[in-house]
């Protein structure tokens, strides 16, 4: 059983493990950024053989961010948030631009995953699926 909760006015939703398996679910790297065009090349590089595809949330960057990410990675899906003074909120608002049947690799913008070659497979493979 997962709780969640969307921000601090909002009650849990819960969600019950099913019995059945993944056949095919999706690893979807999800970034929240702000002026970090310094990092967050380095960060995409080291999520990008592993996921199925990126999405990065901008909340206001006015630096070179996002022009480096649309360079370097044209694939990475880019989504906008006005940022609001509320560190868990934004991040749940996040949440929003995926789809309910993927696994979320959440990472910050100045983080460096290192990962096996086969981190995906354990993670895609853990046969645990849930459900509202």
């Amino acid at each position: 059983m997962i709780n969640f909760k969307k921000d601090s006015t909002l009650e849990y939703s819960t969600y019950y493990e099913n019995s059945s398996s993944i056949s095919s679910t999706n690893l979807v790297g999800l970034i929240m950024v702000k002026n970090q065009e310094d990092y967050i090349l380095k960060t995409i590089a080291s999520i990008y053989s592993i996921c199925d595809y990126i999405v990065v949330v901008d909340t206001g960057s006015t630096d070179e961010t996002i022009n480096r990410i649309k360079k370097k990675y044209p694939s990475v899906t880019l989504k906008y948030l006005d940022w609001e003074e509320d560190y868990a909120k934004m991040r749940n608002l996040c949440l929003e631009f995926i789809s309910n049947n993927s696994w979320i690799l959440f990472i910050d913008s100045d983080e460096i995953l290192k990962s096996s070659p086969n981190c995906k497979m354990k993670l895609a493979t853990s046969g645990k699926k849930f459900s509202h």
